[in-house]
């Protein structure tokens, strides 16, 4: 190859490489721009979104004010929040993962919203507010439409409980998974046995852990049954995604609900618009 030619190729890689380099700066700078936080850019979004007076006890609103008295507990770990200035409710976001001193943070990530949803119950059990609404971090996914329309227009006290998803799911694919759950948390003396499953799903609830509860539902279960609960599920006998799957099964039943709890009212839940809170019916098994 002559010299000339050479210096042509030269260039043309130099070019091309420059180009590729530039292009690469461009779509990192648009991507950092999307929702990806990383968990140290998310804590401190979360120290700017909640005022620290929404964790001092005794400041919880008064019991006959629908906005007020209700707290929104938000399981949150990487999940952009800019969704809860849109909402009416005190937020209370339970963190996951961060140093230790940090509030409201569990120093282990594990338990799925199952621990967060616990630890705020044990935090607070002595002085819990009038009514909780326990969410996870995210504004929408393939369970819940979209959780700031539902929270703009739930009535919180229609219901002492009720399940906020837009599924309603008959667990009879996975009634095995949830008696070994059963067993290895060694249930039985706090729950009870799980009843023979019948011919129709014996579990029916709607999924996926979003709920409004009372504080007198929350209370009917002792101190020591919820530490149970967190002890089990951070002892990592049973892996937090078959663990913390058993807890969206299980809430409606440890808040009073009978197993086979049937779908809600939306009309009563949302009576402004009951189209944030209508449900689907699913008879399997959830992704």
């Amino acid at each position: 190859m002559s010299k000339p030619a050479i210096v042509i190729a030269v260039s043309f890689i130099i070019g091309f490489a420059l180009t590729a380099v530039l292009s690469f700066a461009d779509v990192y700078q648009n991507f950092s721009q999307l929702s990806f936080l990383t968990p140290s850019t998310k804590l401190d979004a979360v120290k700017v979104e909640v005022a620290p007076q929404v964790y001092a006890n005794s400041s919880w609103g008064p019991a006959d004010d629908p906005i007020a008295g209700t707290v929104l507990v938000i399981a949150a770990h990487v999940e952009p929040l800019d969704w809860l200035q849109d909402q009416p409710f005190k937020p209370v976001i339970m963190v996951k993962g961060q140093p230790a001193g940090t509030p409201n943070n569990l120093v282990k990530n594990w338990g799925r919203e199952a621990s967060s949803y616990l630890q705020f119950i044990l935090e607070h059990y002595d002085d819990l507010p009038p009514r909780m609404i326990f969410v996870h971090g995210h504004n929408e996914s393939w369970h819940m439409k979209d959780i700031v329309a539902a929270l703009n227009v739930v009535d919180p006290m229609s219901y002492t409980y009720a399940a906020l998803a837009n599924m309603f799911v008959c667990f009879r694919a996975d009634f095995v998974t949830l008696a070994n759950c059963w067993e290895d948390a060694k249930a039985i003396p706090w729950l009870g046995t799980l009843p023979v499953e019948p011919e129709d799903p014996l579990v029916g609830t709607i999924c996926c852990a979003t709920f409004l509860v009372t504080k007198e539902r929350v209370l009917s279960r002792s101190k020591e049954f919820y530490q149970w609960l967190m002890d089990w599920i951070m002892s990592e006998s049973m892996h937090d995604s078959l663990s913390g799957r058993c807890m969206e099964w299980m809430w409606h039943k440890i808040f009073g609900n009978p197993w086979r709890s049937y779908a809600i009212d939306p009309t009563l839940l949302c009576p402004k618009n009951p189209e944030p809170c209508s449900l689907a019916y699913i008879n399997q098994a959830h992704p």
